[in-house]
């Protein structure tokens, strides 16, 4: 059985791994929107199909990274889950957004300056407060079982 600092160590491996998976899941995910898309009617390029599969890429990436990374800690995975949500929010800000329309579209339709691009920086933020309500919901169901077995193995048993 690991110690605790060890598996504290497998914390950081676990966000890394979940970011991995999040992108090879994102692949499939990815042509099932653009399918439904192209069926509807909705033919777009490229660009314009990556502004609307980025929320969804987001989301998927920050509620896998906050569930796995929290999951694996030893202790305190309400406050882990919040931790790597923190980390997480920052880094989609420094990433994702400083995506504008203007990587798209040329300077000439903003002349006050390119507006940001809000949707796959609240995708990534609504996957991420999801992932903490996911990791809320299990840690109490985990302390109720747990009360519930303490409770039990309290109690003095039958006399024959």
């Amino acid at each position: 059985m690991m110690n605790s600092k060890s598996r504290w160590a497998l914390v950081p491996v676990a966000v890394v791994t979940a970011f991995i998976g999040a992108i090879a899941l994102s692949v499939p995910m990815n042509w099932v929107i653009r399918a439904l898309y192209w069926n509807s009617g909705h033919h777009m390029p490229g660009k314009e199909f990556l502004m609307i599969v980025m929320q969804y890429d987001g989301a998927l990436a920050a509620f896998m990274v906050v569930v796995f990374g929290s999951m694996t800690a030893p202790r305190g995975r309400r406050v882990t889950g919040l931790v790597i949500f923190l980390i997480g929010a920052v880094v989609a800000w420094a990433l994702v957004g400083d995506m504008t329309p203007t990587t798209f579209y040329s300077l000439n339709h903003y002349p006050e300056g390119p507006p940001r691009v809000w949707s796959p920086l609240m995708g990534t933020y609504v996957g991420g407060l999801l992932g903490l309500l996911v990791i809320n919901i299990n840690e109490r169901r985990r302390k109720r079982s747990n009360h519930a077995v303490v409770g039990m193995s309290l109690r003095a048993a039958p006399e024959v």
